[in-house]
């Protein structure tokens, strides 16, 4: 194999490896799940709002009926991201942590999913 094949290739890979790198977080097992009646876009704009003011480098991404929310926890850094998604008429949410952040992130979640129960 000629060299400047084998460096093409090779760049290739690296940039197919860093560019999916982000994705990873909502590969690993969730922290926390839980289901509510609330919809998915309610759910979603419940936790991007109280994470817009307590993360850095929030980010949401809606692909076809899933929400995933990602962010940075703000004095750590930790990369912390929420999958929610329809599930048998309920709607599935899932928290995902790159490594131990603050629970607070979870209480977040959790005053969301109350918040969204009948009173």
């Amino acid at each position: 194999m000629n060299t400047p094949l084998l460096v093409c290739v090779l760049i290739a890979l690296l940039l197919l490896a860093s560019c999916s790198q982000d994705d990873r977080m909502f590969a690993m097992t969730p922290v926390f799940k839980t289901l509510t009646d609330a919809d998915e876009p309610t759910v979603a704009a419940c936790i991007a709002s109280r994470w817009k003011s307590g993360t850095r480098d929030f980010s949401r991404i809606d692909d076809g009926n899933v929400i995933r929310l990602r962010a940075q926890t703000f004095f750590d850094g930790v990369s912390i991201g929420v999958r929610v998604q329809p599930a048998a008429g309920k709607t599935r949410i899932e928290y995902f942590e790159r490594r131990y952040a603050d629970r607070i992130y979870i209480q977040m979640i959790r005053g969301c999913v109350q918040d969204s129960m009948p009173k």
